[in-house]
C-alpha cells in the first residue's frame, strides 16, 4: 500500500535534469584539446579507479563552453530558488570536466568548500552514480541491522543514479559519492561545478549577520 500522508522530514535536496544540452562536436573537441591530468585512487571494489581531469579548474572561463556555463548558472538560481527556496547569493567557486575511459571509474570522494555540486553529462553510455551516506534516515534515530524488505530513501544508505548522455544532477556537497565502472568503448565525459554562498548572510535582530567575500582563484 502506497502512503501519502508521509512526509520526508529531512530529506536530501537532490535533482536530476534530463536532455539539459546537447553536446557538440565543437564542444568535444574543446574538451579533448585541454590538457589533462590522470588521478588515480584506489577505491572499494576490484576495478581500476581512475579518472582524467581537466587541468584547468576554471572552464567556464573558456568561451568555447559559453553555454554550458550558462546552462549550469540557470539551473544553479533554478536549485536555489525554488528546491532550496533561500535568497541568499551563490557564486560559481569551480569548474573542471572529467573523462572516464573504459575500464575505470571514479572513487568514492566528497567536494569540500562548496554548498552544492552540479554534474553534466555530456557523454555517457555506462556506468551510474553513487550516492552514499554514513547512515540511513532510519539509522540515525536507531542503530539497528534492520531486515529491509525493499529499499528506500528512509532505510537505504546508499542510492544509485543510472545518468547518461544529457542529464545533469545536482546535490549538497559534502555527500560521499563515487562512479561505477565504464565498461563500454566511448568515454564518459562529466562537466562539474561547485557553488558556495557569498555576499550578506545572516539577520542583524538575530545577531547572526556578516559579509562573505567570495570570489574565484
Amino acid at each position: 500500500m502506497k502512503l501519502n500522508n508521509v512526509t520526508p522530514l529531512g530529506a536530501l535536496p537532490i535533482v536530476i535534469h534530463n536532455n539539459v544540452h546537447e553536446f557538440t562536436a565543437a564542444e568535444k573537441k574543446a574538451v579533448y584539446d585541454l590538457p589533462r591530468i590522470d588521478y588515480i585512487q584506489k577505491g572499494e571494489e576490484d576495478i581500476g579507479s581512475s579518472v582524467e581531469l581537466s587541468k584547468n579548474n576554471q572552464v567556464f572561463r573558456l568561451k568555447k563552453f559559453a553555454k554550458i556555463k550558462k546552462l549550469f548558472e540557470t539551473r544553479a538560481k533554478e536549485y536555489r530558488d525554488n528546491v532550496l527556496e533561500v535568497s541568499d547569493t551563490i557564486f560559481n567557486t569551480m569548474s573542471w570536466i572529467t573523462i572516464n575511459k573504459q575500464g575505470s571509474a571514479h572513487a568514492e570522494h566528497v567536494h569540500r568548500n562548496c554548498l552544492f555540486s552540479m554534474l553534466y553529462y555530456a557523454q555517457c553510455d555506462a556506468g551510474d552514480l553513487r550516492i552514499v551516506l554514513e547512515r540511513s534516515s532510519l539509522e540515525n534515530g536507531y542503530m539497528f541491522h534492520y531486515t529491509v524488505q525493499k529499499n528506500n530513501i528512509f532505510n537505504s544508505s546508499l542510492w544509485t543514479f543510472p545518468l547518461r548522455t544529457g542529464d545533469m544532477i545536482i546535490f549538497p556537497g559534502h555527500l560521499r559519492h563515487s562512479t561505477t565502472q565504464n565498461h563500454l568503448e566511448r568515454d564518459r565525459i562529466v562537466f562539474a561545478s561547485n557553488y558556495f554562498l557569498g555576499g550578506k548572510m545572516g539577520n542583524y535582530a538575530y545577531k547572526t549577520a556578516f559579509k562573505l567575500n567570495v570570489e574565484q582563484v
